[in-house]
């Protein structure tokens, strides 16, 4: 889609939306609202779900803050339509990723205000669309909806929140004092007790909201990521038709794949060391390695590849549109997170047939794998376990074999067809637990 069609989508009203006709009436509408559409699992699952969800029962709405990301193209523009509300200081979406260590007044200022400019935004948006349920994805969003929905004067809303995210470990990580910590769990707490549910994408990730902000266990669910198993088939049907193999390599030797932003959470440090490791102690020296992804280690990535002699052998390719192709000619797939919440890219390279080799982190690895029957996992920051699993799998190709042949059937699982059909049931769960409660 162009920036100008994307432009045309976004102008539209949400007043102009909201006139429906009659025939609608009688389906529940649900309101998805993300910031935007950038590359991340949240935008992934909503857009899968839009595709999937039966039109004939459900009237589904897409509303961002920003029309803009990559995925922006995906959204068919006569079938959802992106609302974008006026945007209040959209420069302050713009500021370098390294601003938040710098914190000088001319960047905290746009950044302090664009939290009411949001609030406004989603207040407007649910006031005039008057959604049966309002569906919001990410903390930080989820409690700007919680503040809007205490505003909006509208009907009872109801009110899902998405939480995709291993909130602990990133608590920890953002929020160095233990007093500012309790203060945002606390927050978070009240938000999230005005929800009607509180979606997780995981069970370790459910058990760990309850524990976390002291919820009952029956206001909060959990269903897996979906996962477009078709689009991903048709993309190696592509590939097997037109022999297209990566042209991002240096030589023609096999190679391991693995997909992440470049950040810690990823792990890339100790992949990098357990490429160095299966080139000098398990006799694999002429196996290469692309990370497809972009993210501010790259400099740091850059220095451990010339450190370690493996510029021959590393590709940092950036972001690819079609990271399937790279996965289906691999010999391979590589997670090596410190940390999940899901891993969506774990399903999709089992249901790209290659063997998948996984941390098990919390959380979510260990919910898809079954070790050593559809994949092997190893206990993160051991590059010398990711080593031994990688070259475990290269030289004994009959249990390679094997491992893609369950991992191909357990993939079907995480279908988007399958999961859309669970986001129906919990939408129409949340309509009849609230009528019974009014």
């Amino acid at each position: 889609m162009s920036r100008d069609a994307a432009s045309k989508i976004a102008s539209k009203t949400a007043r102009e939306i909201a006139n429906k006709t009659v025939s609608n009436a009688a389906k529940i509408s649900v309101l998805f609202i993300l910031p935007d559409l950038s590359g991340g699992g949240a935008e992934r699952t909503i857009i899968n779900i839009l595709q999937h969800i039966d039109r004939d029962r459900f009237l589904p709405y897409l509303g961002l803050l920003s029309a803009t990301g990559e995925y922006l193209k995906l959204i068919p523009p006569n079938d959802i339509t992106i609302i974008e509300l006026p945007k209040w200081l959209s420069h302050s979406a713009n500021m370098p990723s390294n601003s938040v260590h710098t914190l000088q007044l001319q960047s905290l200022l746009p950044r302090l205000l664009r939290v009411p400019a949001s609030i406004y935004q989603i207040r407007a948006l649910v006031t005039q669309l008057d959604p049966d349920i309002v569906l919001s994805s990410m903390t930080g969003l989820n409690v700007l909806t919680a503040i809007a929905l205490k505003l909006q004067t509208k009907r009872s809303i109801r009110w899902i929140a998405r939480e995709g995210n291993n909130f602990r470990v990133n608590l920890e990580r953002l929020v160095k004092h233990s007093g500012l910590r309790t203060l945002v769990l606390k927050m978070i707490q009240i938000s999230y007790r005005q929800t009607d549910r509180i979606l997780t994408i995981s069970q370790g990730s459910r058990t760990e909201v309850i524990q976390l902000f002291k919820l009952p266990p029956h206001q909060v669910a959990h269903i897996y990521n979906p996962v477009n198993l078709s689009q991903i088939q048709r993309s190696h049907q592509t590939k097997s038709k037109n022999h297209t193999q990566p042209l991002l390599l240096s030589n023609d030797g096999k190679y391991i794949v693995a997909v992440g932003r470049l950040q810690p959470q990823k792990g890339f440090k100790y992949l990098l060391k357990a490429l160095h490791i299966c080139h000098h102690q398990h006799g694999l020296d002429d196996l290469n390695l692309i990370i497809l992804g972009e993210g501010n280690l790259r400099p740091q990535l850059e220095q451990q590849i010339q450190t370690l002699q493996l510029h021959e052998h590393v590709t940092l390719a950036g972001f690819v549109e079609n990271p399937w192709r790279y996965i289906q000619a691999a010999e391979a797939f590589v997670l090596s997170s410190l940390w999940e919440c899901f891993a969506h890219v774990v399903v999709e390279a089992m249901a790209c047939n290659v063997p998948v080799v996984a941390t098990a982190c919390d959380y979510g690895p260990q919910e898809i794998i079954d070790n050593k029957a559809t994949g092997i996992l190893v206990q993160p920051q051991d590059a010398e376990a990711l080593a031994q699993a990688i070259a475990h799998i290269i030289t004994n190709p009959i249990q390679a074999a094997n491992l893609v042949k369950n991992a191909a059937k357990r993939a079907q699982d995480f279908d988007a067809a399958k999961i859309t059909h669970e986001y129906e049931s919990l939408f129409q769960d949340v309509i009849a637990h609230n009528r019974k409660k009014t």
